[in-house]
């Protein structure tokens, strides 16, 4: 019932799984003495994604007084076209998506796909062009479809979103239908893009951990906008910063958390040095990352943005492959789109048991763990790792954190006999662990050998452990 109301939503035929055939190319209808000349396939998909219905303006289309098929469970409001001339190919317009914008993106389903889950590849577009950015610039549309993938290329809402909050809301809502409607493999969904869309693939991937949502098991970088302050900086007064200033609320100055948490890495465009404890980047610690930049690329400022990156990625131990094409320009065309496919191809995501994490909202979830920060606007930092053969988890390293709530099932850990929590903060304060899926009441809890108390709930199944001063002790908690 749940795939048929979907179906419904997105205004599918019922045949085949949910996965319509394409839409054929549009002729021009003849008239008159002579015939309007046709339009060649490309021609016709290029026209419906100029002025036809799958075009965009450049700042986004505000969520109002715009008509939608009503979403169903995931009660968004959606519109599917077949884009001319691409057969599988469709422009998908979802309204309600949270944000206060209207998202569209092209959805591209195989036309043979080998029974079972198949893998997603999201692409995100540069800068000042729309969501049909990849689908006439690379070749992921037709990798994806002679490997049987589903393939994806979210607006992220405007043309010039520049990693904004806004951008990856919508993006989470394209996701989340996609893998609601169709059979992706949730553990080999993979990420690719350039320029502004390169900064965009990997602070969404940095931002979206949550193991119960579509996630990313690897991503590619080309070249890409990692630091948007940065970024302001070089480009300042002309559309781009424009666009910075409009989505952040203003400016590095004055909306400085805002540019950092839409960044992997915060460059100071007076020093180039990257700062310290807002790099969302250590987060890519439990994905593959593939990096490229062009020997001959032609945006300075990015080129240097990319080599920072790089280094900072080894400097966090994050597992990453850097590719140096002989190109000179600052094109999709440096990226050998057939290797990144067969790249991608080998790997699947992988539950980490350990992490370096920088959370930068209340209520986030992150590897497992949902995060309620004493203070909002902020970071909150922390290191975490899980030992199934002790049974122990150990936090540490935190800083502006109020509680983490996680259930250690998920971590490998287990309710069964003595748990151990081995915890320790950077600011000395009280920190809470809130365990979840608890199936009985401890039978005793003890800090640092001595008897200790937790709070129980056995509607919710919770436990509730508070840590005084976080200064450094060792908890048992026996079942």
């Amino acid at each position: 019932m749940r795939k048929l109301i979907l179906c419904l939503a997105l205004g599918l035929p019922l045949a085949g799984a949910c996965a319509p055939s394409g839409g054929g190319p549009t002729h021009a209808v003849g008239g008159g003495p002579a015939d309007i000349p046709q339009l060649t396939p490309l021609e016709a998909a290029e026209a419906f994604f100029k002025n036809g219905p799958g075009s965009v303006p450049d700042g986004g289309t505000p969520d109002a007084d715009l008509g939608g098929i009503s979403g169903g469970t995931l009660g968004m409001g959606v519109h599917m076209l077949p884009v001319p001339g691409f057969p599988g190919v469709y422009n998908v317009t979802l309204r309600n998506t949270g944000s206060g914008y209207v998202e569209s993106f092209v959805l591209q389903i195989p036309s043979n796909p080998p029974p079972g889950p198949r893998p997603l590849l999201v692409a995100f577009h540069k800068f000042g062009v729309s969501h049909a950015d990849t689908l006439f610039h690379t070749t992921f549309p037709q990798e994806c479809d002679a490997r049987g993938w589903y393939f994806v290329a979210p607006l992220g809402a405007s043309q010039m979103h520049f990693s904004s909050l806004v951008s990856q809301i919508n993006t989470q809502r394209v996701l989340d239908i996609v893998c609601a409607t169709y059979p992706v493999d949730r553990a080999r969904i993979y990420g690719v893009g350039f320029s502004m869309g390169g900064g965009a693939v990997a602070t969404y991937a940095a931002r979206h951990l949550d193991p119960d949502a579509p996630h990313f098991a690897a991503i590619v970088n080309h070249t890409g906008t990692v630091s948007i302050a940065d970024a302001y900086a070089l480009e300042y007064q002309d559309a781009a910063s424009d666009a910075m200033e409009l989505w952040n609320g203003g400016t590095p100055t004055t909306a400085s958390f805002s540019y950092q948490r839409c960044s992997t890495i915060d460059i100071d465009p007076l020093t180039g040095l990257v700062g310290v404890g807002t790099d969302l980047a250590r987060n890519l610690g439990s994905i593959k990352v593939m990096t490229v930049l062009a020997t001959g690329d032609t945006h300075p400022y990015l080129s240097i943005q990319t080599q920072a990156w790089v280094t900072q990625l080894a400097t966090l131990g994050v597992d990453n492959t850097f590719v140096t094409p002989n190109y000179v320009g600052h094109s999709w065309d440096a990226l050998d789109d057939t290797a990144v496919c067969n790249w991608f191809s080998t790997l699947s995501f992988v539950a980490p048991t350990s992490g370096n994490q920088l959370a930068d909202g209340d209520g986030q979830h992150v590897a497992g763990f949902t995060v309620q920060q004493e203070t909002p606007g902020t970071f909150t930092p922390f290191q975490w790792l899980a030992d199934p053969i002790a049974n122990r988890l150990s936090i540490w390293g935190a800083r502006n954190l109020q509680r983490l709530t996680v259930d250690v099932d998920a971590l490998g850990l287990s309710y069964t006999g003595t748990l151990r929590w081995n915890h320790s903060n950077a600011d000395s304060t009280p920190d809470e662990l809130l365990l979840t899926g608890v199936p009985y009441a401890p039978t005793q809890v003890l800090r640092d050998g001595q008897l200790a108390s937790c709070v129980y709930d056995a509607q919710l199944g919770t436990c509730l452990i508070t840590d005084a001063d976080g200064t450094g002790h060792m908890w048992q908690i026996q079942f």
